[in-house]
């Protein structure tokens, strides 16, 4: 019995068509047609095939509903095949032992696995990277917070002259820990020369003019310096040391020695 696929072919070489022109006809694909003269039905779904069946039937002056009636026949002579050999193979699978399923069951769990432990390593990292901006913020707003509980100072007549000196002391609200828990402002009434040493570490000199007004910020305590600039005539003459106004401020103490 001739082939559907035999039948296409002799047809179309009958009428001197090619594939191309074929095609050009029925828009149909190239590939499917070199399919359907191959007898593989199985590169489309059956109702595909059966369009496609009719369709090049059509073109080629043949009868379809013949045609679709060999492939209903072929595939009725098809199914007990595949059947029997789906049945054989389920009865293979089913007497092997249960060390050979467990890796196929382990294979298809493994694709779900290697999902939850991408989501897993993605939520960790976005988990610490709030967690770190959340420190750094607060970290800053413990630096930048408006100092509280102001102190002005004004001992001496000498030292008010000279230049205005507060220091602010923060305090610890609710067990929050304050990183710099001074500052010191120092606004010049007079030209001043001033030397600020910040926790017994870094000491810095300056000399200020009128109106000019300098800021630090401390962890413990400031010890300061400060005396009036007055050009002296005689520059081989020194100044007296006790010209010089001494400051200390702590954080549980604040003291003028």
């Amino acid at each position: 019995m001739e082939s559907i696929g035999a039948i296409f072919k002799n047809a179309r070489n009958a009428l001197n068509k090619s594939l191309e022109d074929v095609h050009q006809e029925t828009r149909v694909s190239i590939s499917h047609l070199r399919f359907l003269e191959e007898d593989n039905f199985t590169f489309l779904p059956e109702t595909y095939v059966k369009s496609f069946l009719k369709t090049y039937s059509l073109c080629l002056g043949l009868d379809a509903s013949d045609i679709l009636q060999r492939y209903g026949d072929l595939n009725r002579v098809e199914q007990p095949v595949v059947e029997e050999v789906e049945s054989a193979e389920l009865a293979l699978v089913e007497t092997e032992s249960t060390i050979v399923h467990q890796p196929r069951i382990e294979m298809a769990e493994l694709p779900v696995r290697e999902k939850v432990l991408e989501w897993a390593l993605g939520f960790g990292t976005f988990f610490l990277l709030v967690s770190l901006g959340f420190a750094y913020f607060q970290y800053r707003a413990q630096i930048y917070a408006h100092p509280v509980d102001s102190v002005k100072f004004t001992q001496t007549e000498e030292y008010v002259d000279m230049a205005d000196i507060s220091i602010s002391k923060q305090k610890a609200d609710q067990g929050k820990i304050v990183i710099s828990p001074l500052e010191l402002e120092v606004t010049a009434r007079k030209k001043i020369w001033l030397q600020v040493k910040v926790d017994n570490k870094k000491v810095s000199e300056f000399t200020l003019t009128p109106d000019e007004n300098l800021v630090w910020i401390a962890r413990d305590r400031f010890d300061i310096q400060i005396k009036q600039v007055v050009k002296n005539e005689n520059p081989n003459i020194p100044q007296k040391e006790d010209e010089v106004v001494r400051l200390s401020f702590a954080v549980d103490d604040t003291k003028k020695e």
